[in-house]
């Protein structure tokens, strides 16, 4: 058997719409494979190919979907499925076409050229007299003219186009003719930037346009009509201007101002392709001001510049070393004007997501708060394409503490709680995730929770929340109750019957968990009573349940939270205690792991609502070993831990001799071991010429008695006598301190407030 070539065509191809011409660029693969007499493959190849399908006859009563689908039918490198996309270029082709036609400032793009040279581009191109051509780079301007167009189609086809960059003389004439003349004639620009567009995509491109400074020099072309763009635009809008001269003068500023917009699109595209390919090359435009250059692209009317010079700055606002040029080109209040005056999806898209990238930098953030971002970003929340990016953006910038701050901010508030509404009602809130993580930061702070239960009814968020079984909304819900100055109650009968029939189950999803923190916040607050609550439950047998089946670190900590709540309640002291929780409990905090403070400190402050009640207060004292892991746990952990455990250690002292001298005993050998520790310390840094002065200081030491300085001499029959004791006047201070430790770590776990 001979051998054979087979050819592989790609069916997923690149298409694009075609910068000038009425119709679609569509790039694909082609690979090649030489098989052997055994089927075997010999060698393989493969090379990028072009197609150009051209469209005619686009009307406004043109269905744009028939044509897509034929487009699809005759073109097979293009995927079925990419039918809408197709459809938008067609959409975008066909805009173009009406522009064209009323020639005014930022309307699309069309080939304009000198009268002779438009006659002489309709002649044929062939490689051939590719000599000829350079040649005519070097005459007039209308033989330079026609020469670029020449070259100009020959670099359009894949065949071509390797050997015009082989051949270093045409690329020589080229660069020179745009480095030198290309200056003089808006037209010879456009040309010879289009031809740059066709080579940049070869191989050896990079390397051909550093050794001609070809990127440079359009950065400097760009700059140079940009600024020639806004003089113009100053002289129309000067108040003295004749009469009979601002008609003139706008014709002219329109014609240039469509030329620009053609220059500015192929030279953004090889900018964008060269930055792609090499970081280093990225980094000499940055240091250009090619941000600078960007942003006014942006400025301009025109959607066809503004979206690739929004994707360029996309790609820029990857790298936070950009950021400080992001910041001296005045990038965010330009685009957000930029934003104000758009409807257009990929435009608000782009513009968004650069923003998005933008507000984790500190500095950019910071300009965003002192302008009052937020009110023009949450109007585009009514448009549902990319409500879901605006709400992604205030959240980044919601995390800033300065956001409070903002007199903007109640109203936010007040539309988010409108818009989850909104949201819940039509598609369910989980596909909105950052909106509701919005709306989590808005409400930590009294006045958000206030503002967002003004604008929301909270019962028919619970009921769409126990329907859907929707975790986080449940938990803004939770949020609202624990901050809101004036809570409201959510919880119906029917509500409550729901929750009840949830957590009678075994399971610790994250939702019911979610469920016993929403009613140890009704407790706290007193829109719940346990009288109330064991109506519906048998609660002993369902703490006993959860006790010896929680298996995870969440529902152990989401049923501490709920045990603490109910110990706030005489009869929930005494459902815990009769089922013996008071002693689970202990054993929980002796079991538990320092670095797990959290857990820590809500078994804490649930023993500390228990020991108001004197049976519970009496199997606290006496489980053994209690004291020392308290002391343990109050020496090892952060000091705001630290200080509640040691409130908690007095207050047991108090009630129990035993606990006391334990307590002091604990104390002092860790006073001890700390003093014994500071004096080896000392004896392994001195020299020996300083130890007379170290005998002296420890014989002064010897002398002190650390009985007396650390309590040991206090009366314990004293303060065990029962006219002293006065628990409920001490407990002001702890529940202060769980008052502030709940605000700063609610965040992570929805961890309750204690009300007074």
């Amino acid at each position: 058997m001979d051998t054979r070539v087979e050819i592989l065509k790609n069916r997923n191809g690149h298409f694009e719409m075609h910068p000038t011409e009425a119709a679609i660029i569509v790039k694909y693969r082609v690979d090649a494979v030489v098989v052997g007499p055994g089927g075997a493959p010999m060698a393989r190849g493969k090379r990028n190919a072009t197609k150009l399908i051209h469209i005619v006859n686009l009307a406004d009563a043109t269905d744009l979907t028939r044509v897509a689908r034929e487009v699809l039918a005759r073109c097979s490198y293009i995927n079925p499925s990419q039918a809408e996309e197709v459809e938008q270029i067609l959409t975008a082709i066909r805009n173009r076409r009406k522009l064209n036609t009323t020639a005014r400032p930022g309307s699309a793009m069309r080939p304009l050229t000198s009268s002779s040279a438009l006659q002489k581009s309709k002649i044929e191109a062939k490689i051939s007299d590719l000599s000829r051509y350079r040649q005519l780079l070097y005459g007039t301007v209308e033989d330079r003219l026609q020469g670029c167009e020449m070259v100009l189609q020959l670099v359009q086809s894949r065949l071509h186009t390797q050997q015009i960059v082989q051949t270093e003389a045409i690329i020589n004439a080229l660069a020179r003719l745009l480095l030198e003349d290309a200056g003089q004639n808006l037209d010879l620009r456009i040309k010879l930037c289009r031809i740059f567009s066709c080579l940049v995509d070869m191989p050896s491109a990079a390397e051909l346009f550093a050794k001609h400074r070809i990127g440079a020099t359009l950065m400097q072309e760009m700059n140079n009509e940009l600024q020639r763009y806004a003089q113009l635009r100053n002289r129309i809008n000067q108040p003295d201007q004749e009469a009979g001269m601002v008609e003139p003068l706008r014709k002219q500023f329109a014609q240039i101002a469509r030329k620009q917009d053609e220059f500015l699109l192929s030279a953004i595209k090889v900018l964008t392709t060269l930055g792609l390919r090499d970081s280093d090359v990225l980094g000499k435009m940055v240091k250009k001001d090619i941000i600078t250059v960007l942003i006014q692209c942006c400025e301009r009317p025109n959607p066809e510049v503004q979206l690739p010079a929004l994707r360029f700055l996309h790609r820029l606002s990857l790298y936070p070393a950009n950021m400080p040029k992001f910041g001296e080109a005045g990038v965010v209040e330009k685009l957000a004007r930029v934003l104000d005056h758009q409807h257009s999806k990929e435009l608000n898209e782009q513009g968004l997501k650069i923003l998005i990238n933008l507000s984790l930098c500190p500095a950019l953030r910071k300009t965003m708060l002192k302008r009052g971002f937020a009110r023009r970003i949450v109007t585009l929340f009514d448009d549902e394409e990319v409500s879901e990016l605006a709400a992604r953006l205030l959240y980044s910038v919601s995390r800033d503490k300065r956001f409070n701050n903002d007199l903007f901010f109640g109203e936010l508030c007040a539309v988010c709680g409108q818009r989850v509404m909104d949201v819940v009602e039509k598609d369910g809130a989980s596909t909105q995730p950052y909106l509701l993580s919005l709306v989590m930061n808005l409400i930590s702070t009294e006045a958000g929770a206030e503002a967002f239960s003004g604008a929301v009814d909270l019962e028919n968020l619970a009921e769409s929340s126990l329907r859907t079984s929707d975790a986080k909304l449940l938990k803004i819900i939770n949020i609202v109750v624990r901050n809101s100055p004036t809570p409201a109650s959510w919880l119906t009968d029917n509500n409550l019957v729901k929750i009840t029939k949830l957590i009678s189950g075994q399971g610790s999803d994250i939702f019911v968990l979610e469920c016993l923190i929403g009613l140890a916040a009704l407790l706290d607050r007193n829109l719940l009573t346990v009288e109330t609550l064991s109506k519906h439950c048998k609660m002993d047998l369902e703490l006993i349940e959860r006790c010896h089946h929680h298996d995870a670190p969440e529902a152990l900590l989401a049923l501490v939270i709920f045990m603490g709540a109910i110990a706030s309640q005489t009869q929930g002291a005494k459902i815990l205690h009769d089922v013996s929780m008071t002693n689970w409990l202990c054993e929980e905090l002796s079991n538990v792991h320092t670095d797990d403070e959290d857990l820590l400190l809500q078994i804490t402050y649930a023993l500390f609502k228990l020991i108001q009640y004197e049976p519970a207060r009496q199997s606290i004292v006496n489980y053994p070993g209690l004291t020392e892991v308290l002391s343990e746990h109050a020496q090892q952990s952060s000091d705001l831990a630290s200080s509640l455990l040691e409130e908690f250690l007095f207050h047991l002292s108090i009630t129990s001799p035993n606990v006391h001298e334990t307590w002091m005993m604990e104390k002092f050998q860790q006073f001890n071991a700390e003093w014994l520790k500071a004096i080896g310390n000392r004896k392994d840094l001195a020299h020996e010429d300083d130890y007379d002065y170290l005998d002296e200081y420890e014989d002064e030491a010897d002398e002190m008695d650390l009985v007396t300085k650390y309590g040991l001499d206090v009366d314990v029959d004293e303060l065990s006598g029962e006219d002293d004791l006065d628990i409920d006047a001490d407990t002001d201070d702890v529940e202060d301190m769980i008052e502030r430790y709940s605000a700063r770590t609610y965040s992570q776990m929805g961890f309750r407030k204690s009300s007074k």
